[in-house]
């Protein structure tokens, strides 16, 4: 298998090798990819004990995962919330042809550079992607925010999806936009707004992944 992840300054552990998902210097990654599997991000939970959330939002930087870099690449991308799937966005290619504008220097213009931003919401009334509503299936009170010590918010690349073609996830460090995979949580009026950056723990599955 292929995959492998980088932080600000080299790669993490061995390029092209499962068991580096598993390092102790994950934590510090910047820039991940895979070609199928999952990550899984749990995020705290405690601020809104008591409280009545009425709206949850994930926004972060992604592409597909090609050799190199590929502009037409489509993969599918599914997430899920507390184990409950949301939805599945096609992302459209893997990008390059420009340094990215956070992209360290040492990272080669060969390699994938930037991605786009996509935001995953859910409200009262539904499933959003962009703001564009994609189900009315699931809503907040589907998702049961409180039910478990955490947030779980999941990335996957299903190995019987349309189009396997793999994910990188970026880091404030890398790519376009300076954030990492942030989580927003509004609660019901009268209660203030939270948000929260990811640097919890993370839980991988991940199979083979186009080199890089």
């Amino acid at each position: 298998p292929t995959c492998g992840m980088v932080n600000e300054e080299t790669y993490i552990e061995s390029c092209d090798d499962i068991k580096s998902f598993y390092s102790p210097g994950r934590s510090a990654a910047q820039l991940i990819w895979f070609q199928r599997g999952f990550v899984e991000y749990r995020f705290p939970n405690h601020f809104i004990s008591g409280k009545n959330p009425n709206y949850v939002s994930f926004s972060l930087e992604i592409c597909s995962e090609a050799p190199g870099y590929r502009n037409v690449w489509p993969s599918d991308i599914t997430f899920s919330i507390n184990d409950r799937e949301l939805l599945t966005y096609t992302s459209p290619g893997d990008f390059g042809g420009r340094h990215g504008k956070l992209t360290p220097i040492w990272w080669t213009d060969g390699n994938t550079q930037f991605g786009l931003l996509k935001t995953i919401s859910v409200d009262g009334s539904g499933t959003y992607l962009d703001g564009v509503m994609k189900s009315e299936e699931i809503n907040i009170d589907t998702l049961a925010l409180s039910a478990q010590p955490y947030i779980s918010f999941k990335i996957e690349i299903k190995k019987d999806a349309k189009h396997v073609g793999g994910i990188n996830i970026f880091g404030k460090s890398y790519g376009d936009y300076p954030q990492n995979i942030v989580m927003h949580v509004e609660y019901c009026k009268g209660h203030p707004s939270y948000s929260e950056t990811s640097h919890g723990s993370k839980k991988h599955k991940v199979e083979q992944a186009s080199h890089k």
